[in-house]
């Protein structure tokens, strides 16, 4: 926090602003996190139920849990902190006030990064899922998951809608329930969500249509 007010005014200089590479670039990474993350880990779930592929549904549903874990931790801090973001007053980090972000503009639940812990939770379980399943390969997925997470939470600061401490607590979470979510499901391999979710089917309908279905038990 300490940093935060001059991390802003230098990701906010004109020659960085103006920057058209540099913002293209903040673009594609700010909308990998969201709506990318969720797409992504909906589509590997879906994929494997089309493909009949165990190990693709496992690792889309388990990101996709992770997700949604993480972003319900991190709406309700952001409710609680009620903490103005950057593009109210650059020169305000510290302009907190409990309980604001409940039902308040968007311009108040700065604290942590939404799109940042979606963003590392996916990165996360997919980078535990692969030590769990391809050890050898895990080095390289950590570096690529985690280096998209990390400029998605760049391109929040680039955009003037968090604080660097909201990225920061956004990747904590994030990556904490990211590992948490995989080691919890694997050390619990017939829990109720995964002989739900993770035994269903995908088949074409017909007229570009898809039918889903699951057969697990409660």
């Amino acid at each position: 926090m300490p940093f935060d007010e001059r991390l802003a005014e230098w990701m906010q200089q004109p020659s960085r602003q103006h920057n058209g590479a540099v913002k293209k670039t903040a673009t594609v990474f700010r909308n990998l996190a969201d709506p990318g993350t969720l797409i992504i880990a909906g589509g590997l779930y879906i994929s494997g139920l089309v493909d009949h592929n165990a190990t693709m549904t496992d690792v889309g549903f388990h990101s996709g849990e992770a997700i949604v874990a993480s972003s319900v931790v991190g709406w309700a801090i952001k409710s609680v902190a009620g903490r103005a973001r950057p593009r109210v007053d650059i020169h305000r980090p510290h302009d907190f006030k409990l309980g604001r972000g409940f039902g308040a503009a968007g311009d108040y639940q700065s604290f942590p990064s939404g799109h940042t812990l979606a963003a590392f939770s996916l990165a996360a379980a997919v980078t535990a899922e692969s030590g769990e399943r391809w050890p050898e390969h895990q080095a390289l997925i950590g570096v690529l998951t985690y280096g998209g997470a990390m400029l998605s939470g760049l391109s929040r600061m680039y955009n003037n809608a968090h604080w660097a401490s909201d990225v920061l607590l956004g990747a904590g979470i994030g990556t904490l329930t990211g590992r948490v979510v995989v080691r919890w499901q694997h050390g619990h391999p017939d829990n109720w969500l995964d002989r739900t979710f993770n035994h269903g089917m995908a088949t074409p309908a017909g007229h570009g249509e898809m039918l889903i279905g699951w057969h697990g038990t409660w």
